[in-house]
């Protein structure tokens, strides 16, 4: 009967990352994640679960050079899920294809320790339309973060707690993609750094680079 209640079942969707990042010659750097996909359907006593593993690679490169407004830029691209997870519940197997992204962003620094960031991004699969996103942070003194954006055509925002190398993160929004038919999401998540940031990285590597000019300069006299 059309519009009749059969009942109700619970859905959640789980992933663990494990990530390792370094920083390499030409201003470049090189990332990979680890994460394993886990799925629970159906009621409590009688559900369904699995799991699958997969992988991510990227590459960024970041101007640091000179004071000009070029200096700041960065170009990236990854390419998630390049081991495509596989997922069975029941008698299906659901696999989370590939999909590519290009991404462009600028920092600008505001007085002594605020910032404004803003990122463009480009990604597409095989079984989906290219999209376009956009995304703007605003840094308030390497502590907290508020960032909006536009994903998939709608709206999104979050904000972000940091604290030495620990980071809390909450973000919200609608999703209104080709593959996704959930209602609005809240995402919030906690992550923790191992040995140096990136950024702490890139300041290292332009004081070293510094420095060595000094040398050479002192050199020649």
């Amino acid at each position: 009967e059309l519009g009749a209640k059969w009942g109700s079942t619970d859905y959640s969707n789980n992933e663990f990352y494990i990530s390792y990042g370094k920083k390499i010659p030409f201003n470049l750097a090189f990332g990979v994640t680890t994460k394993i996909e886990y799925q629970t359907a159906g009621e409590i006593n009688n559900s369904l679960n699995t799991s699958g593993f997969g992988i991510d690679a990227g590459l960024m490169w970041r101007n640091s050079i000179g004071r000009s407004f070029l200096n700041g830029w960065s170009v990236g691209f990854t390419f998630m899920n390049l081991v495509e997870p596989k997922l069975k519940l029941g008698d299906e197997t659901d696999v989370i294809y590939g999909e590519y992204r290009i991404g462009l962003s600028k920092l600008q620094p505001i007085g002594m320790a605020n910032a404004v960031q803003i990122a463009f991004d480009y990604h597409k699969n095989k079984y989906q339309n290219a999209v376009m996103n956009f995304g703007a942070r605003y840094k308030y003194r390497n502590f907290s973060s508020l960032m909006v954006g536009m994903a998939d055509n709608t709206p999104t925002f979050g904000a972000s707690l940091d604290y030495k190398n620990y980071s809390l993160n909450y973000t919200f929004g609608n999703p209104n993609s080709e593959a996704v038919t959930f209602s609005a999401t809240h995402r919030i998540s906690f992550s923790m750094k191992l040995g140096l940031t990136r950024d702490q990285l890139f300041q290292i590597a332009e004081q070293k680079r510094i420095e060595r000019e000094r040398e050479l300069v002192e050199q020649t006299r």
